[in-house]
C-alpha cells in the first residue's frame, strides 16, 4: 500500500509539473498559489490509483508531442487541430480514444468544462474516430482459459526437485491463482496471514481489489481455490510452506508473491511486478 502511495505521488508530481505553466488558466489550480501549492494540487487527484495517473500523464505527453501543443485548456481550434493531427498521422482509433479520455479526465480534475457537453466537438471526435477505424470485425480481447497442459505443468513444478524452493512456491502460487482468479492484481493484494487452509479449499482474503474503492469498508470477496489436483500432486503444500517462509522473512509483507532473484533460486522481500511474474510463469512452463 505504501509503495502504491509513493508511486501515486511520483506520477502526480510529474503530471502537475506538465500543467504548472498553465495554472492560471486551470480553475482548481489557480485557487492555490502559495508555497504549498504542489501539495494542494495533488489533493485534487483524490484516491485515484497510481496506474490511472501514470497512464493519463504519459498520454498527455504523447498528445503534446503529436500535436505540438498542450491540449488543455481546450478550445474549439485546439480540439479540431488535435483531430486533424491524429487523422493526418494515421494513428489508430484506440489512440484517439485514449487522448479524448485523458483530456476529459484532466478537465474534470482541474475545473475545466467537460468536452462531451460540446455537441459539435463530440460529433467531430466520433467522425474522426470512425475514419481511423480500419477493421470491420473485432475479436474479444479477454484472456482465454489456459489449457489443461498448463495446470499439469504447474502442479508438476510444485514438486520438481530440479526447481528451487522459490520456483516451486511460485508454481503453487500461480496454480492457486488459476483456481480462484485470473487477475494477478488480486493475488498480490493478499496478506500471507490471510490465507486459510481448509479441508477442501485454500481461501485468501485480499485487502484491496481492482473493482472496489480503496476506502471501502466492505469485506472483499474471498479468493477460493479447491484442493483439486489433475496430476495427483498436492500442489497446495508448497504454497502453505512458502507462506510461512515469507512471513518469517518479512513479517510486514502484504503481498503473496515476492520478487525472485536474478537466477530465480531465491526471493527478495518486495512484491513481484506483473512483468517479472509473467517471465517467471513462462520459465516454469518451459
Amino acid at each position: 500500500r505504501q509503495i502504491e502511495l509513493n508511486l501515486a505521488d511520483k506520477w502526480g508530481h510529474r503530471l502537475m509539473s506538465s500543467l504548472e505553466h498553465l495554472a492560471e488558466k486551470l480553475p482548481y489550480l489557480a485557487k492555490h498559489t502559495g508555497a504549498d501549492k504542489r501539495t494542494r494540487w495533488l489533493l485534487l487527484l483524490g484516491s485515484t490509483r497510481f496506474n490511472t495517473i501514470k497512464n493519463h500523464t504519459l498520454c498527455l505527453e504523447k498528445i503534446t508531442k503529436t500535436t505540438g501543443n498542450m491540449p488543455v485548456p481546450w478550445s474549439d481550434n485546439s480540439i479540431h487541430n488535435l483531430l486533424a493531427a491524429y487523422k493526418q498521422q494515421q494513428l489508430t482509433a484506440n489512440q484517439l480514444s485514449k487522448a479524448w479520455k485523458t483530456i476529459k479526465w484532466i478537465c474534470k480534475h482541474t475545473g475545466l468544462d467537460d468536452l462531451d457537453k460540446e455537441y459539435d466537438l463530440k460529433m467531430a471526435y466520433e467522425k474522426t474516430k470512425a475514419d481511423l477505424t480500419t477493421t470491420l470485425y473485432t475479436t474479444r480481447s479477454r484472456a482465454k482459459v489456459p489449457p489443461t497442459e498448463v495446470l499439469h505443468a504447474l502442479e508438476k513444478a510444485t514438486h520438481n526437485e530440479a526447481c528451487s524452493k522459490a520456483t516451486r512456491y511460485a508454481a503453487a502460487t500461480f496454480r492457486y491463482q488459476l483456481g480462484c482468479s485470473g487477475r494477478f492484481n488480486d493475488l498480490q493484494h493478499i496478506h500471507p496471514a490471510h490465507i486459510h487452509d481448509n479441508s477442501n479449499t485454500i481461501e485468501g482474503f485480499p485487502w484491496q481489489t481492482k473493482t472496489m474503492d480503496i476506502r471501502s469498508t466492505n469485506t472483499h470477496k474471498a479468493l477460493i481455490a479447491t484442493k483439486h489436483t489433475f496430476t495427483g500432486i498436492q500442489w497446495w503444500l508448497p504454497l502453505l510452506e512458502g507462506i510461512k517462509a515469507i512471513q518469517k522473512m518479512d513479517p510486514e509483507a502484504d503481498y503473496l508473491l515476492p520478487t525472485p532473484t536474478k537466477n530465480q533460486t531465491g526471493v527478495i522481500a518486495r512484491p513481484c511486478t506483473y512483468q517479472t511474474a509473467l517471465t517467471w510463469f513462462r520459465h516454469i512452463l518451459s
